[in-house]
This record gives C-alpha cells, structure tokens and sequence, in this order.
C-alpha cells in the first residue's frame, strides 16, 4: 500500500541492496556468486587455471595452479609451492606431466630428478655438446 501510495506521487523507490551482490573488488564476482575473497581482485570461482569446477581457489604466483596448502575459505589445488610460478604439476614435462616440480631454466627438466644445472636451459639430460669448455 506504501509503495502504491509513493508511485501516485512521484517518489522513486529503491529496493534494499544485498551486501553480497556488491562486487568490492572489481573482478566480476561477489560474495553472493561464490567469490570467497573480495578484497582480492586475483581470487574468484575459476581464476586457476586447474579449477574446473569454479571453486574459488587461491594462486598467489600466478602460475594457474591453486596453492595446494589452502585453508578456507580456499579450495585447495595441486601447488606444492605456491610462492614459485616455475613449480607446478608438470613443469617438467620431459620428466612428468604430474609431479609437482620446478623447472627454474624451463627446460622440461629439474633440478630435482635429472636437470644437473637448472640454470642454464642448454644443460639437461641428452643435450648436445658442444666444445666450449663447459660441460
């Protein structure tokens, strides 16, 4: 009857906001669509690559892998070190395209199993040598 009464004369009436259907961080989520953190525009349902299911997982190096160390309100992910973008499931892909490794010259090996010089990528197992006084 109220609203009636404001419609005959002219008022315009705003419907209550629900907290949860503001997006305070900008990334196209709230909280009311499954966005567990957000003051953090990075974190929101399917931000991580490995998330198909769009949880809301949490990748703080940015290397689509979610930090497998997550406590809630995060999903946790297969990162077994969330703080290197070079170590993830299958970073070194001539050796597993599962393990979580780290593979610092990207050269599909790590230091870990076989890469004997993860800092120089022409150094792996198999590659070509060459004279040049390094071996």
């Amino acid at each position: 009857m109220l609203l009636a009464l404001f419609m005959l004369i002219g008022c315009q009436v705003e419907a209550p906001k629900n907290p949860l259907a503001i997006d305070d961080d900008g990334d196209g989520y709230t909280e009311f669509d499954g966005d567990c953190d957000d003051r953090d525009a990075s974190v929101y349902p399917g931000a991580v690559a490995e998330d198909v299911y769009k949880q809301c997982m949490l990748d703080r190096d940015g290397d689509g892998f979610g930090d497998a160390n997550a406590i809630e309100p995060y999903a946790a992910g297969t990162d077994c070190d969330d703080s290197n973008p070079l170590t993830f499931p299958g970073a070194a892909e001539n050796e597993s395209d599962s393990d979580c490794l780290t593979d610092e010259d990207e050269d599909g090996w790590s230091a870990e199993n076989t890469d004997c010089d993860d800092g120089a990528v022409t150094t792996y197992p198999n590659a070509d040598e060459y004279c040049n006084g390094v071996d």
